[in-house]
């Protein structure tokens, strides 16, 4: 998953930004992890917590967004666990504003308005011990969440989105389209929000027709 904080840059432009970003930094960040840890627990439980999907095994801060890396073939980690990662980015992209930003600290002027995010499953491969990882998933994500007039998109290879069982996120809220993403030679099925499609301008349409 690549989150991306839109606006972020013209934030960083204001004046005094040695005051602001280092404060929005710190209460994002704090406030996603929470919010993974949140979404990703169905209940409290007597014997702990119980988890709906596995927790990231790393995250990393790439100057406006975060790189989020779920182990999608751990043990236990089957069809629906997968769904689930994405329905919980969805989640936290929507509460960003509805939450986050209305209970932010008044110190902090004009914050990125919208988290962008983009996500994709395949491959990755480990450099520098364990510190970073490369992969075409990642480079695909990147490229995901700048998708014309969405805020929110996926690559559905790998994904059992039509599987019985499947929540209504999956089989109502979703349409797909074959798009060209830059720097991958064939064409790509995606997923993207009806709701979101359906704001599209006409220059935007034209894209994903």
């Amino acid at each position: 998953v690549v989150v991306d904080l839109e606006g972020f840059t013209a934030f960083c432009d204001q004046r005094e930004t040695l005051v602001m970003v280092p404060a929005f930094l710190k209460e994002f960040i704090q406030w996603l992890m929470d919010s993974i840890r949140k979404q990703m627990t169905e209940q409290e439980v007597p014997a702990g917590i119980a988890l709906w999907a596995h927790l990231p095994f790393f995250v990393k801060f790439m100057g406006d967004g975060l790189l989020v890396l779920w182990d999608a073939a751990a043990p236990g980690m089957d069809s629906v666990g997968r769904r689930n990662v994405i329905a919980c980015v969805d989640e936290i992209r929507r509460a960003y504003t509805s939450e986050f930003l209305l209970n932010l600290s008044d110190e902090i002027s004009f914050p990125p308005p919208r988290l962008r995010c983009g996500l994709s499953r395949g491959v990755v491969y480990s450099v520098g011990n364990g510190n970073d990882f490369v992969g075409p998933c990642i480079n695909m994500a990147a490229r995901l969440q700048k998708l014309p007039g969405t805020t929110f998109s996926f690559c559905t290879r790998g994904f059992a989105l039509t599987e019985n069982g499947a929540a209504r996120f999956f089989t109502k809220e979703l349409i797909c389209f074959d798009v060209p993403l830059r720097g991958f030679r064939e064409r790509e099925q995606v997923a993207i929000l009806i709701s979101e499609f359906n704001q599209l301008g006409e220059s935007d349409i034209a894209f994903y027709r």
